[in-house]
């Protein structure tokens, strides 16, 4: 193994036998051979450890960590605190590398002297051993200031809802002590995460490569589990970009998109099949959600109402919102699930 590998590969690993031998290769398999493999073994007891030993044993690459159950967040904070590279990227144990990803994210890092590189991916979702869903994010191929990021919501929104489609400069994580919240267990860690790494970087380059393969799992991904902790999480990471908004002067719109985005997760809670609150019960949830915003509803319900010509879904949930017509909201759910579900049988 290099001493000074340019890339530090991170990926914890939990009770993923069905599909941690596919991860791993993708990432051994890489074009660009300069990197670190650190492999954190989350008290996994299916199996995958002992794969992870196999590989472990093979490649010198790789540097395999085995640790109690604590989470994917202490898993990746382990690897970050070992790793050696000048730059980090991180593959969940369920995920797909495409041959190139180092190669052309290095490349683009190197070339244009950012900390942050993000490109594009592809989303599948499974349940029960069948593909329910594609989804293929799209991403320009630019350079920005930060500045203009602020103003670009839908950019904005795919920097920071996803960690494993980009690569990070090692000191911009380690230098500013930006690190996983440990008391996160059902999803956001990367939302935060990435949210506080904005607060220190000056520009970031965008590529429109399809590089990784996500993969949704009902069953598996944490994301995709009732977890009511999430409620309280998606709280958290709301405020915290609230907050970044604001002070980069956010414009009226770009509340209504920051809403809408986390209404929308924190609906998606309060309509999962295993969710137990009733309906009266979610409605109470939903007003105090609403009055633990950090955002100011002055003058956004008519940008919410005006949204609706140009994007219906966001500005009549919005509006509904700033009305606190939650049954009505939650109506809407309602039959977007069912209108869902009938097209997929």
């Amino acid at each position: 193994m290099d001493l000074n590998p340019m890339v530090s590969v991170i990926m914890p690993v939990y009770n993923a036998k069905n599909y941690v031998k596919n991860a791993i290769e993708s990432v051994l398999n890489q074009t660009f051979k300069n990197f670190e493999f650190i492999i954190v073994v989350d008290g996994a007891t299916d199996g995958s450890a002992e794969i992870c030993d196999q590989y472990a044993a093979q490649d010198n690459r790789i540097i395999l960590i085995h640790q109690k159950n604590a989470g994917i967040c202490k898993a990746r904070n382990v690897g970050i605190h070992i790793a050696k590279g000048k730059y980090i990227s991180f593959c969940d144990h369920d995920d797909f590398y495409f041959p190139d990803y180092l190669l052309k994210s290095v490349t683009k890092a190197e070339t244009l002297n950012v900390p942050l590189v993000k490109f594009a991916y592809k989303s599948e979702y499974w349940k029960n051993e069948k593909l329910i869903n594609v989804i293929e994010e799209e991403v320009p191929e630019i350079c920005i200031p930060l500045s203009e990021l602020s103003h670009d919501y839908p950019l904005l929104n795919l920097t920071v809802r996803a960690l494993w489609n980009g690569l990070y400069l090692r000191d911009l994580i380690v230098g500013n002590n930006i690190y996983f919240n440990e008391e996160i267990f059902a999803g956001m860690e990367d939302f935060l995460f990435n949210i506080k790494l904005l607060k220190h970087i000056s520009s970031i380059a965008y590529m429109s490569d399809v590089l990784f393969l996500h993969y949704g799992r009902f069953g598996q991904s944490t994301s995709l589990k009732y977890s009511e902790r999430r409620l309280q999480d998606i709280i958290t990471v709301q405020k915290e970009e609230a907050i970044w908004l604001a002070a980069n002067k956010m414009h009226p719109k770009v509340v209504v998109q920051h809403r809408s985005k986390y209404l929308s997760l924190f609906i998606e809670t309060l309509i999962h099949p295993d969710c137990p609150f009733s309906t009266k019960e979610k409605k109470r949830l939903l007003g105090d959600y609403k009055r633990s915003q950090q955002t100011s509803n002055d003058g956004t319900l008519l940008v919410s109402l005006s949204e609706i010509f140009r994007n219906p879904k966001v500005g009549v949930q919005d509006a509904l919102f700033c009305l606190e017509m939650y049954g009505a909201i939650l109506l809407l759910w309602r039959i977007k699930e069912y209108m869902n579900n009938s097209s997929k049988q």
